[in-house]
């Protein structure tokens, strides 16, 4: 793991997945993200949490987007679009919406 995700095992706090990614699904609505792109969003971060991958899990990437919300640096209700596409690979523009989401 990487050091600057590591937490100490002092700070570690252990919750039940279920619960967790119900209360992150109603922070994401809470912040004008829909029902199910809420779930989505929930889902792809408590996956992360437990499959151990490092960037993109509940203790960094939720943070991150609960301050973006209140500054309009995240759009709940983004409007996406193909930016540039060639035959193998596309570029899309999404309207600062959650990434997790978008990159799916």
């Amino acid at each position: 793991m990487l050091e600057r995700f590591s937490v100490p095992a002092e700070d570690q706090v252990l919750v039940d997945h279920e619960a967790l990614r119900r209360t992150i699904a109603e922070l994401f609505v809470a912040c004008g993200v829909a029902n199910d792109e809420a779930d989505a969003g929930a889902d792809v971060l408590v996956t992360g949490d437990l499959r151990g991958v490092e960037t993109h899990r509940c203790s960094n990437m939720l943070r991150q987007y609960m301050r973006w919300s209140p500054t309009g640096a995240h759009n709940p209700q983004p409007s996406w679009t193909i930016a540039h596409e060639t035959r193998g690979t596309v570029t899309i523009d999404g309207d600062r919406g959650l990434g997790i989401l978008q990159g799916g």
